[in-house]
Parts: C-alpha cells; sequence; structure tokens
C-alpha cells in the first residue's frame, strides 16, 4: 500500500511539473515585461506628427509611401488622439499593394526583444509589419500582427524580437485594402527585463506588462 500510494504521488507531481506548451519565448518573455514606456525610452522621433517642415509643410522624420496597384491619398489631420495632429491614409481603389506612414530608421540591437505601441482608427483591418535592416544593407520583412478595424481610437501593441544581425528599424502600420486608417502618438522601445529580487522573474508581482 505505501509503495502504491508514493507511486501515485510520483505520478501526479510529475504530470503537475509539465510546462505549457502554448507560448512562444517571445511571449514568455513579454509577459514579465515592466511599467509602460515613458517619452524618454521611445526611439520614434516626431512620434505624433506634431513638427512639420518644409514647403508645403510635412510632419519631419517622416514620409508618406505605397506601392501595388491602389489609389492612396495622405494627409496630416487635426483629428488627432496626443497633440494636435495625426497621420491619415485612404484608399479609394485597390487591387493590390499597400500604403503606410513610414518613420525614419531608428538604431537597435539584433535579437533583443522591442515593444512597439500606437494609436488608431481605421475603417478595415490593417497590420503591422516590422521593416529590419540588416548589417549588409538588405531589409527582411516580418508581418507582426494584424489590427481590427475601429471607429473611435484604439491601441494597436505588439512585442517581438528583429534577427540577430538586424542594426536598423522600422514599424510599419499599413493599410491594404479600400479603407481609411489614422494613425498617431507611437512609441517603439528596447523591453524592459523581469526584475530578479526575489530570485524569480517578477517574483513579487510588482512589475506590469507593457502592453497588457
Amino acid at each position: 500500500r505505501r509503495l502504491a500510494l508514493a507511486t501515485v504521488l510520483l505520478v501526479s507531481w510529475a504530470v503537475g511539473c509539465i510546462a505549457p506548451a502554448a507560448e512562444t519565448a517571445d511571449e514568455l518573455n513579454f509577459s514579465a515585461a515592466s511599467a509602460p514606456l515613458t517619452e524618454a525610452q521611445n526611439l520614434i522621433l516626431n512620434s505624433s506628427f506634431e513638427t512639420a517642415v518644409g514647403q508645403p509643410p510635412a510632419p519631419a522624420s517622416w514620409k508618406s509611401t505605397s506601392w501595388g496597384t491602389n489609389n492612396a491619398k495622405f494627409a496630416v489631420t487635426s483629428d488627432a488622439h496626443a497633440g494636435a495632429k495625426a497621420g491619415r491614409i485612404d484608399i479609394t481603389t485597390y487591387s493590390n499593394g499597400d500604403a503606410k506612414w513610414v518613420f525614419d530608421w531608428v538604431a537597435v540591437t539584433g535579437g533583443t526583444q522591442y515593444i512597439y505601441f500606437d494609436s488608431y482608427k481605421s475603417s478595415v483591418t490593417t497590420k503591422l509589419v516590422a521593416a529590419q535592416r540588416r548589417a549588409d544593407g538588405s531589409v527582411v520583412y516580418k508581418t507582426l500582427t494584424t489590427v481590427p478595424a475601429s471607429q473611435g481610437w484604439s491601441t494597436a501593441s505588439v512585442g517581438f524580437t528583429p534577427v540577430n544581425d538586424c542594426v536598423r528599424l522600422s514599424v510599419y502600420h499599413l493599410l491594404d485594402a479600400v479603407g481609411w486608417l489614422q494613425v498617431d502618438d507611437l512609441k517603439l522601445a528596447a523591453a524592459s527585463p523581469a526584475s530578479l529580487v526575489t530570485g524569480v522573474p517578477n517574483g513579487n508581482f510588482e512589475q506590469a506588462s507593457e502592453v497588457d
């Protein structure tokens, strides 16, 4: 009887120690990330489209770009989430390609986890895509997530790890269908490591996720 009980206890302990397989390495690291981003951590210049340069005025540190067969129009609108301006895209006809506001490349460390946020509203589903410039000058594109349509201001957010030899990075919130998209208040920064004060990542539950 003692042997049978010991066997049952050992099997129960072993089953209880099996790690969940559903989470990816990025999700495991990201769930332990710390407090929300501050402006000092943000790598994106003119992240709310507030500063204009040139004649006619255009947002500093940004460019509007589209490719493929579509009719895309870009504007800076006063319908903003933060400050007085936001970027807007309207596509009136579409066969293929996409359109997006693109912020200037920022220097990053490949293989390090980063987090991205923006405020947006849109009439259709949109996408977040990471453009990763390698040391040899080539660019690798990675679709990070799809973003649901929202008639009011919402937050798009994602954690991801650029390729190991990535030296510069931009993230596109792009439109690839007939409809409209507005973006504002963008943030990009390296994710904060989890505290190990107790010997366990975020063991005292004090750190909040930077996305959730």
